[in-house]
């Protein structure tokens, strides 16, 4: 466990042992109620994780649990018969324990990384193209917000903390967001986060979040998961069959998007969001645009 206390101690964590769980994760058939060092001490795996539910129910058992395999087992079966129609999850992200003392500003984005061997608990690791998409904070921006609405709401009030909380992160985010190498479809469609988070409409669906993510049955994106053999796009000689030829490019559909044009403007992967975030009329002809994609 050399490994997870070098982690842990890069990012400014103080392990506190007396917290501290591991659960050994191995598809071997081997005894995973084991000693194991971690830094100076030694630990006994144990078969479950306990931590804090979002709700009342107090403590809970769920990594290595009967219950939680049961549930693993039955959603990889499904995974296997059905399409991944859910998409990124639409709920914000919560903060929870890990087993350690730190202060929630030294908190970093990429909390969970390298820790998965270990059974370290409780960690977040979620790109900022999902994030964005889904308007969830990073999760270091999240835990400074939260502390500075804490210290400003005796002054101000809760609602105005709020509000220039998220302003000032939002903006931070917005810094991060236009320098990030990843998620550049998503970028290239959703410019301007501040418009996209304070929208009043526009319900996302499985669809909505294919395209903007660029991923789904997209040739170029099956391919890259090996999924099919060729990243051309199957009804013309493009070589890249990715969101922007299908949806602007692609003769198979042309139709559908001068259909769309003639309802809503000139549509281009650069004014597209912007026109949907005009109203909810044009946000659904979208939508219903590019559900047969």
């Amino acid at each position: 466990m050399l490994g997870g206390t070098r982690w842990m101690e890069d990012h400014g964590f103080d392990p506190a042992m007396e917290k501290t769980e591991l659960v050994l994760i191995t598809r071997k058939h081997i005894p995973t109620v084991v000693p194991m060092q971690f830094g100076s001490e030694e630990i006994q795996t144990k078969p479950a994780v306990k931590h804090l539910t979002d709700g009342s129910q107090g403590i809970s058992s769920n990594v290595g649990s009967k219950q939680a395999y049961g549930k693993f087992k039955r959603a990889k079966i499904m995974q296997k018969t059905t399409a991944n129609v859910s998409g990124p999850i639409h709920n914000a992200l919560r903060i929870r324990n890990i087993g350690g003392r730190t202060s929630k500003e030294d908190l970093p984005e990429r909390l969970g990384s390298g820790s998965a061997k270990g059974g370290l608990k409780n960690c977040v690791l979620i790109s900022y193209g999902i994030r964005t998409r889904t308007g969830v904070l990073p999760i270091d921006l999240m835990a400074q917000e939260k502390k500075l609405v804490f210290e400003r709401t005796p002054e101000v009030g809760k609602h105005i903390a709020k509000k220039e909380a998220r302003a000032l992160f939002t903006q931070k985010w917005q810094q991060r967001w236009d320098s990030d190498h990843r998620g550049r479809w998503t970028a290239r469609l959703i410019q301007q986060l501040n418009t996209w988070l304070d929208r009043t409409h526009g319900e996302k669906n499985y669809y909505i979040m294919q395209f903007l993510a660029g991923h789904g049955y997209f040739r170029s994106y099956l391919y890259k998961r090996n999924k099919v053999s060729s990243p051309k796009c199957g009804y013309s000689e493009a070589e890249e069959g990715d969101a922007n030829h299908t949806f602007f490019e692609c003769d198979h559909w042309v139709d559908l998007k001068h259909r769309l044009e003639s309802e809503i403007g000139k549509v281009t992967p650069d004014n597209i969001v912007g026109l949907m975030l005009q109203n909810e009329e044009w946000w659904g002809r979208v939508s219903t645009t590019v559900c047969p994609l």
